[in-house]
């Protein structure tokens, strides 16, 4: 299978040890929530180059910021994936 792309991905996993989630794309942005290594994340809207936009629950809250693309990867999109999107493509 090939290696599922950032864009492409409803999920990614952390490959870093730790891994900041900053409030913008930058380096400079606040921290605001910090991941570990195999925490997964919601995808929550178009990713560039350096930077992924990722949502998740953190005490009973929800968090949306910004990772560095350095340290995560796509989850690769099982089969049942698949079919609850085509099956949700369907729904009105």
């Amino acid at each position: 299978d090939p290696v599922p792309q950032i864009a492409d991905a409803e999920h990614v996993v952390v490959t870093a040890e730790l891994l900041n989630v900053r409030a913008e794309p930058s380096d400079d942005a606040a921290v605001i929530g910090q991941l570990e290594q195999g925490n997964r994340v919601e995808v929550s809207g178009e990713p560039d180059a350096d930077w992924v936009p990722v949502s998740y629950q953190f005490d009973g809250a929800e968090v949306n910021g910004w990772v560095s693309a350095d340290h995560v990867e796509a989850e690769p999109v099982s089969g049942i994936d698949t079919i609850r999107t085509e099956v949700e493509s369907w729904l009105p």
